[in-house]
């Protein structure tokens, strides 16, 4: 029996205190990073970036830490931010496969980088086995930038990887629906409809996975199906909690006109000059008549602009043509903004006005017939300001 009352038995005499420190540090680390994870997947950027911090404060070059800081600044509306701590976490660690794949995403959209984007692809290919989960992820990557980049062949070659996915073999609930609108916008509909009727039995992704099988749906000519799905889209919307960084209705207001004080002339003018109206969405009539459930802005016009032409549905119309039949010369008179599909469309506070802005653009070029060269310079014209 030891001679001292109490023996100190906090560390065994063989464990390097400098060990045991730094193996509280990485225990401390792994629990911030899930618990940041977990709070930016529910939407909370203000306790993940709380997470973030604690990770840094630990270890300063830690790549898991800034790439969790870039994940949340990108969330925020801030993607150049974001490359950059993605950056930082490949300058830390220039194999950490997550940090590749995330500045791939965000390099593809918002920023545009098609080429960086492969780049990242290329770097991550020769860290991830077949078998690996991030294996499908960088196969859809790769897809989506060569689709960004107008080049449709090469995105179909990619795409011709991915094994048959089912909602067990997916990564995460997510994955199906990705691949779903990817195939949409090669205009393959009818490959699309199954993967994103997958996507209705998971409760995170069924208001989305609605609103793609009805696009794709009507896109493959069956409007009735597609409207059921359109029609419970616009009631899951409501249903569902405004983001927690959501403006009030007056400061929202205030935007919508400085907004419109953004858009070049004529059509600036013409804007400010009709009645405006903001509501939540838009009314379950106008979806019933195959508008959008989730389009931002409306122009009304006398006479009113034909949305049905030569049994083509409403909303296919509207994804690919003109308000405008035979010549007509609409007259404007009232605007309609949907504020909760506007935030919807920003994903953040800081991009709610240049959101807004695009789809007055697109809207105006919908309602006059203007050409791809007008929409691109009234984007330019305006856009940049809005940032």
């Amino acid at each position: 029996m030891s001679d001292e009352p109490y023996a100190d038995f906090s560390s065994p005499p063989d464990v390097d205190a400098s060990d045991e420190e730094r193996s509280l540090d990485m225990d401390a680390i792994t629990a911030h990073l899930d618990r940041g994870w977990d709070l930016l997947g529910r939407g909370d950027t203000i306790g993940a970036r709380l997470s973030a911090h604690h990770i840094l404060q630990l270890d300063a070059d830690s790549p898991e830490g800034h790439t969790l800081l870039g994940a949340i600044v990108a969330a925020e509306g801030d993607p150049d931010e974001a490359m950059d701590l993605f950056r930082r976490a490949l300058d830390a660690d220039p194999d950490y496969l997550d940090a590749l794949l995330y500045a791939a995403e965000l390099a593809i959209h918002p920023l545009g980088d098609l080429e960086q984007a492969l780049a990242f692809c290329e770097d991550a290919e020769d860290l991830v086995r077949d078998d690996d989960p991030e294996a499908l992820d960088l196969i859809l990557l790769r897809a989506e930038a060569h689709l960004a980049a107008g080049d449709r062949s090469s995105a179909e070659r990619a795409l011709a990887a991915l094994p048959a996915l089912t909602p067990a073999t997916a990564p995460d609930p997510a994955f199906p629906l990705r691949v779903g609108r990817l195939l949409l916008d090669l205009e393959a509909p009818k490959r699309a409809i199954p993967l994103l009727e997958t996507t209705l039995e998971h409760p995170s992704t069924r208001a989305d996975g609605r609103y793609f099988l009805g696009l794709a749906l009507e896109l493959a000519g069956e409007h009735q199906r597609a409207l059921e799905h359109l029609v419970s889209v616009h009631a899951l919307d409501l249903e569902a909690p405004p983001p927690s960084w959501t403006l009030d209705a007056e400061s929202f207001a205030a935007l919508v006109e400085q907004v419109l004080g953004q858009v070049e002339a004529p059509f600036g003018e013409r804007l400010l000059a009709v009645p405006r109206r903001i509501a939540t969405s838009p009314p379950l009539e106008l979806v019933c008549e195959g508008f959008d459930p989730r389009a931002a802005v409306f122009l009304a016009g006398a006479p009113a602009p034909s949305r049905t032409s030569g049994g083509e549905s409403p909303t296919a119309r509207r994804r690919s043509g003109s308000a405008r039949e035979g010549g007509e010369e609409l007259q404007l008179s009232c605007l309609f903004i949907y504020k909760r599909n506007v935030e919807r469309f920003a994903g953040s506070q800081p991009q709610i006005g240049a959101e807004l802005f695009r789809a007055l653009i697109a809207e105006l070029g919908f309602f006059y017939g203007l050409d791809d060269a007008v929409v691109d310079g009234l984007l330019d014209g305006g856009g940049g300001k809005m940032h």
